[in-house]
């Protein structure tokens, strides 16, 4: 992915580092390829606020769909709202990452973009069992075991979307990019440790026996 910064001189988006761009009808067919870098809120803003979006648009729809008096209406409005929901916190790395991908966004807006989503949802939680837990406690609650498994899947689908991205970017536009760099295997690794730690191993006991003496520990 290169950034066109002069005749026959690029930057490689990728990589941060000076490109040469192709000559004659192979460069037009780069050139016509290649993503230019976005502004701020285009690369960064947009895809960090559609997911958001969805995240929090369906939960308030899913929370007030009650009022509905037609019960169908109102359990299959529920059911689908819920399962955005929960496939925005689950999987909202697959929709965010290759937007903020081709519109330019460095590898730190991208990686911010995609934990945005949990983040927040955590930060609604938090505030939620404020009206039953003293502050701390309600912050501690913030990093249970569904917080941390929505953490894994994005690190997961973020390290598999740099992949797919970059081959994508080289197989079309001709980009010397490293397809599988070190960083997207780290993340997808990471991402597949968290989730058999805290869902799979055993059903999640041991991470869960581990989160609660951190609660011991701190608050007993």
């Amino acid at each position: 992915m290169v950034k066109v910064l002069g005749e026959g001189v690029g930057e490689d988006l990728l990589t941060g580092r000076p490109s040469l761009i192709l000559t004659s009808l192979k460069a037009k067919r780069h050139e016509r390829l290649v993503m230019q870098r976005g502004t701020f809120a285009r690369r960064f803003v947009f895809p960090t606020a559609l997911g958001l979006a969805i995240m929090l648009g369906t939960l308030w729809i899913y929370n007030v769909s009650w009022r509905i008096e037609n019960d169908t209406i109102h359990q299959w409005l529920a059911f689908v709202t819920g399962l955005g929901h929960m496939a925005m916190l689950l999987g909202g790395s697959l929709l965010i990452y290759p937007i903020a991908f081709f519109r330019g966004a460095t590898l730190a807006e991208r990686i911010i973009a995609c934990l945005v989503v949990p983040v927040v949802w955590s930060a609604t939680e938090i505030i939620r069992v404020t009206e039953f837990f003293p502050f701390g406690e309600s912050l501690y609650y913030g990093v249970n075991s569904q917080f941390v498994v929505y953490l894994a899947c994005a690190a997961l689908q973020m390290g598999l979307c740099e992949i797919i991205c970059r081959w994508w970017i080289r197989g079309r536009a001709g980009a010397p990019a490293k397809v599988v760099p070190r960083g997207a295997v780290i993340s997808i690794l990471v991402g597949l440790v968290g989730v058999y730690v805290v869902m799979i191993w055993e059903g999640g006991v041991h991470w869960f026996y581990l989160y609660q003496q951190g609660y011991k520990a701190l608050f007993l």
